[in-house]
């Protein structure tokens, strides 16, 4: 008893007061023990109301699966909830408890504060049902979590095969020979999709950023709806550029814009019909809120029935939708919309009832161009747990005349800010690390140079917290990305 008298001394006798005055069925614990317990919590736990259980552990008062509920609470909360969990404290209560617990600190110690509020389900069943939902919930969240490392060492692994197929590429002369390669790397890249997939899951994807063909992506879009196409009797007729279009953004975010569009023109479509898709380069001028250069334009056109002028206004809004309850998802053309903001374009329609609709989407273009990377002053830290990423990474920066240093860790990383930060004019970061993570890092490393640049790369990134970072770029990246993205920052600093 001396050991909890003196932790209970620790104790702010004006806040026991107030513990003691609530109604909330309230107790303080160190580590299982009771420092402090209220009459409304005596009470809930079905002890005498003369009984004084200070002193005494909660195992010798609460049945069994209450204490080990509230011992996984504690030992395993919830992200970014407090702790809580529903108990029956003992076997013939009348009622179950929604219990919750906060740590808090006195002094050199660390204490539980526990409270336990009457639940709103007073039918046993279906507080039962309860359980076997959070044991699933839990279960989910284990495999997403195994999904998103497995996405992340995948990742890694697609990033050494695009990496050095395209370095193959300049020592192989034969046309054959880079039409090889280049079938790896396309091969590699739709790999790449399995894993955004698996992100998807694990509710850890992230807007990736790459260069890519946009005529491969229509392709891709024009082949999943063939099928449909094909069986309701109607025709889709593709007229792709001649020029190369090459996009800075989510290919598989383009891809599903387009295709929405197309099942969209299907469904408006009869037997027979014809659907237009076509790809040009256009050199923009018009004021319609795009910037004057050159932009990638899709133009998707069908024979339909057209869009009603009372709904023009409203087509991009969330939840609008012209097609009947049962077909409508009310979201699809409100995600194309988005999707061309988020990658610096717009979507205009043209439409005429009876007799068919155009969708326009406007795209800039970028260059694909490995050799836009400039030699410049300075050196790149380069922070990957991956030996392979990290290699070649310094392999790509040597070939364009930039100097790095490598980190296999954020403790590293530190160091070398700490050491040779007036070198440093960019870091290179993964998220996803043992020990510190990419975003301690980088508050650790922005503590020391507060104008450091840093671009994190990843292909796993849980909660898709990356936007404190100057660039993102998403694994696995091709080559003309890399350089792309690390030219424009050094580009601002000089």
């Amino acid at each position: 008893m001396k050991g909890i008298d003196k932790e209970y001394s620790l104790i702010n006798l004006s806040c026991v007061d107030v513990l003691q005055r609530l109604p909330i069925a309230t107790a303080l614990l160190y580590k299982l023990e009771i420092v402090f317990a209220n009459q409304p919590f005596i009470t809930a736990i079905g002890i005498k109301t003369d009984a004084n259980p200070v002193g005494m552990s909660l195992s010798e008062l609460i049945s069994r699966q209450a204490i080990q509920a509230i011992l996984d609470m504690i030992s395993n909360p919830p992200p970014g909830e407090n702790p809580n969990c529903i108990i029956k404290p003992v076997k013939n209560a009348k009622s179950f408890y929604n219990c919750f617990a906060q740590t808090i600190k006195s002094k050199n110690r660390e204490l539980t504060l526990l409270t336990l509020t009457e639940s709103k389900n007073k039918d046993e069943r279906a507080v039962r049902t309860i359980y076997p939902r959070i044991a699933m919930a839990e279960r989910m969240q284990a495999v997403e979590r195994l999904a998103g490392e497995v996405a992340h060492d995948f990742n890694n692994m697609l990033n050494g095969v695009m990496g050095y197929a395209e370095l193959l590429k300049k020592h192989v002369n034969t046309h054959e020979g880079q039409h090889f390669l280049d079938s790896i790397i396309e091969s590699a890249m739709d790999a790449s999709g399995i894993a955004t997939k698996l992100l998807e899951f694990a509710s850890a994807s992230k807007k990736t950023s790459h260069l890519f063909d946009l005529n491969h992506a229509i392709k891709k879009a024009i082949k999943m709806a063939n099928g449909r196409s094909t069986s309701l009797g109607m025709q889709l007729e593709p007229n792709y550029s001649e020029a190369k279009l090459t996009i800075l953004g989510d290919m598989q975010a383009i891809t599903r814009a387009v295709l929405n569009i197309i099942t969209n023109a299907i469904e408006a479509s009869g037997p027979a019909d014809i659907i237009e898709v076509s790809t040009e380069l256009h050199n923009h001028t018009k004021p319609n809120g795009l910037p004057k250069g050159n932009y990638a334009v899709i133009t998707i056109s069908d024979h339909g029935y057209g869009v009603p002028e009372r709904f023009r206004e409203q087509i991009f809004e969330p939840f609008f939708s012209t097609k009947t309850r049962a077909k409508r998802s009310g979201l699809g053309l409100s995600i194309v919309y988005n999707t061309l903001k988020d990658h610096d374009g717009i979507i205009e329609m043209d439409s005429e009832e009876g007799k068919g609709t155009t969708f326009r989407l406007y795209l800039p273009l970028h260059s694909d161009d490995e050799s836009g990377l400039e030699e410049k002053d300075g050196c790149i830290l380069v922070v990957d747990d991956d030996k392979g990423v990290r290699k070649l990474l310094e392999k790509l920066l040597k070939a364009k005349g930039l100097q790095s240093i490598s980190a296999a860790n954020g403790y590293d990383a530190v160091e070398v800010v700490q050491t040779r930060g007036d070198l440093i004019k960019l870091v290179l970061l993964d998220m996803v690390m043992p020990g510190m993570d990419g975003r301690t890092c980088y508050e650790k490393m922005i503590q020391i140079k507060p104008d450091l640049g840093v671009v994190v790369m990843s292909g796993y990134c849980e909660g898709n917290d990356v936007n404190f970072a100057d660039a993102f770029i998403s694994k696995p990246f091709k080559i003309a990305t890399l350089y792309t993205t690390v030219n424009k920052f050094l580009s601002k600093k000089h």
